[in-house]
């Protein structure tokens, strides 16, 4: 979550990505036996700031590193989050961090 007063808000760019993309996205990186979500594929420019990814139900999202953070919200729902080959149950209203280098995978989300 990013919070800025009106001042910063022009500087804050949000893109939002369809659960359908990041779908393609990983099936055609798992192709390749290595899946690294880049950057170029979730922001629009190096001046975008946040990037929204909505998760619909789903069963699998396969493991994953990023060039890039991500902040988690879980904000409905539950399911299993694996962080560096350690599961965690994860349910409304969790928050985490994943550093750029971190793999993770979702199992029933």
């Amino acid at each position: 979550m990013v919070f800025c007063n009106n001042a910063n808000l022009l500087n804050v760019f949000v893109r939002h990505i369809a659960n359908n993309q990041l779908r393609s996205l990983a099936e055609v990186a798992t192709v390749a036996h290595q899946l690294k979500l880049l950057k170029d594929d979730f922001f629009a420019s190096d001046q975008q700031a946040v990037a929204v990814a909505d998760r619909y139900p789903q069963d699998v999202f396969a493991e994953h590193t990023h060039d890039f953070c991500e902040l988690v919200i879980v904000w409905r729902g539950n399911g299993l989050h694996v962080l560096n080959d350690r599961p965690y149950r994860i349910t409304r209203g969790d928050l985490f961090y994943i550093h750029a280098d971190d793999k993770h995978s979702y199992a029933s989300v």
